[in-house]
């Protein structure tokens, strides 16, 4: 179930990412206001981009109840790789062969470390 968790974690935080960009792309293109917050303009990207993250938070609690911190927080890192590669299929985001190359290297220690 830990490991479950840990999933989610990532992949809630990754999802977060994507709707915070789209939010913000939102705000820089002059989109409509759905919700005026303190003279913040929030879309509805913005608002479900902060809930995941409260849900990814819940799930990271949750998981650090029955994992140690030194293997679950490396495997979180995971997200730049997941982020990476939905900014590419979503937003139509562009990677070279270096960026490409730094993923693999993150993927890689995070099996160094979580799969000892």
């Amino acid at each position: 179930m830990k490991y479950v968790l840990l999933a989610a974690t990532v992949l809630l935080i990754s999802v977060g990412q994507i709707l915070l960009k789209l939010g913000a792309e939102g705000l820089k293109n002059g989109a409509a206001c759905s919700l005026n917050l303190f003279g913040f303009c929030l879309s509805w990207h913005l608002l479900v981009g902060v809930f995941i993250y409260g849900a990814a938070t819940v799930t990271w609690i949750l998981t650090l109840k029955d994992m140690p911190l030194s293997i679950a927080y490396p495997v979180v890192s995971l997200s730049y790789v997941l982020v990476a590669l939905l900014s590419v299929g979503l937003l139509g985001e562009r990677l070279n062969l270096t960026y490409g190359l730094g993923l693999v290297l993150i993927m890689a220690g995070v099996s160094l470390i979580a799969f000892r």
